[in-house]
């Protein structure tokens, strides 16, 4: 089945003094049956559709290839420390999984607001999210990345030190990946200030990644930032651009730490973060956890809860691409990913496919689907996985 792209123009009005935001949009190309209309991101909402109005997920009728709408937000999501995140910013389509939008999606804001996203129009994409704030320092860069990539970095004050770093770890790791996975896939990214009270980063939406203020004891601060800024980057890659086909992802989620390892082996950074998540996998059987990543028909792991979340499907899915790179080799690895970003922009990847492409059955039988202890787990990747997992003697 061919992507079926939808169309989504329109315009907005934020005013996030207020805490509101409202706009008009006409959709064309509607996936032909099980689409829906995902609501934005606040409090309130209210859409608008054919004399109706909705504040959930709307089912659409296949009678019509368009359709026009309005939408309302009376409360928009409560800012930390002064910035905004909406996620998503529209009601966005979700059709058949092949389904993108085309977003030409034109946005207004009050006079002293900074707005932090992809600007339209933008695609291929799946959803849309901005953050907003005021009065933020904003650096930018232009950046060869396989194309011309406009590299922003907005913080808050008080952060100047840290924006610039984060610039020049965007400039390193958007050239790494360009020579590793191939061209950056959009003209544009944003880096934004995140939670203070948290640790690591969050893939926002396309060219959009928050990251967050918290560092781990034993992590150097400038070594910290150029592993998360990549980590970050290559999810662009592999969960913005390639999204996720299974439910719970853990491809996306393994493939941006298997990239981000590499970048940590070519710039020589003593990271801990893929040792502690390999750790918390080894040892997850004081969590009581089920094993079983999930993907492919019939194969959804249980709904994950965060020890899951973190030892399964980061350490876990991390250590399979370690042992999938051991069976394939390196070389064998870095080409199919390589073919994957330039020919499937769009295109969802789950097990089954990745499966397929890679030829390893047996290897995704004994590490995805079978309850089985680490240790009888074949390949040599594991014993990578558990060397990471050992206390470094750096």
């Amino acid at each position: 089945m061919g992507m079926a792209l939808v169309h989504l123009d329109g315009e907005c009005q934020l005013d996030p003094g207020s805490g509101t935001c409202q706009g008009m949009l006409r959709v064309t190309g509607l996936p032909s049956a099980g689409a829906r209309l995902i609501p934005p991101a606040g409090r309130g909402v209210e859409i608008l559709l054919e004399g109706q109005a909705f504040s959930e997920e709307v089912e659409l009728q296949p009678s019509s290839d368009r359709l026009d709408l309005e939408f309302r937000i009376r409360e928009l999501p409560s800012p930390i420390q002064g910035i905004r995140y909406l996620e998503p910013a529209i009601p966005l389509v979700k059709g058949n999984p092949d389904g993108v939008l085309d977003l030409s999606v034109r946005f207004s804001t009050p006079p002293g607001w900074i707005r932090i996203g992809p600007q339209a129009p933008f695609a291929p994409a799946r959803t849309l999210a901005l953050a907003l704030g005021r009065d933020l320092p904003c650096l930018h860069a232009d950046v060869a990345a396989g194309r011309p990539v406009r590299l922003k970095v907005v913080t808050r004050p008080g952060e100047e030190v840290r924006a610039e770093r984060l610039l020049s770890a965007g400039r390193e790791a958007l050239g790494f990946l360009a020579r590793t996975l191939g061209a950056f896939p959009y003209p544009e990214m944003s880096l934004v200030s995140g939670d203070p009270s948290r640790q690591g980063g969050t893939s926002l939406g396309p060219a959009l990644a928050a990251l967050h203020g918290r560092i781990p004891q034993e992590e150097a601060p400038q070594d910290w930032w150029r592993w998360l800024v990549a980590h970050e980057l290559a999810h662009q890659y592999f969960g913005e651009a390639i999204p996720e086909a299974d439910k719970p992802g853990w491809v996306w989620l393994g493939l941006g730490l298997y990239v981000d390892w590499l970048f940590a082996q070519h710039a020589g950074l003593p990271c801990q973060a893929h040792r502690r998540l390999v750790h918390s996998w080894v040892e997850r059987e004081g969590l009581d956890l089920p094993t079983r990543l999930g993907g492919g028909p019939g194969q959804e792991a249980p709904h994950p809860s965060a020890s899951f979340r973190q030892a399964v499907l980061h350490g876990k899915a991390f250590a399979f691409f370690l042992a999938l790179e051991a069976r394939i080799g390196r070389p064998g690895l870095a080409a199919l990913l390589r073919r994957l970003v330039r020919e499937s922009p769009g295109r969802p990847l789950g097990r089954s496919r990745l499966e397929a492409l890679t030829g390893a059955s047996d290897l995704f039988e004994a590490w995805v689907d079978l309850e089985i202890p680490h240790r009888r787990l074949p390949g040599a990747g594991l014993a990578l996985a558990l060397t990471l997992a050992r206390p470094s003697s750096e």
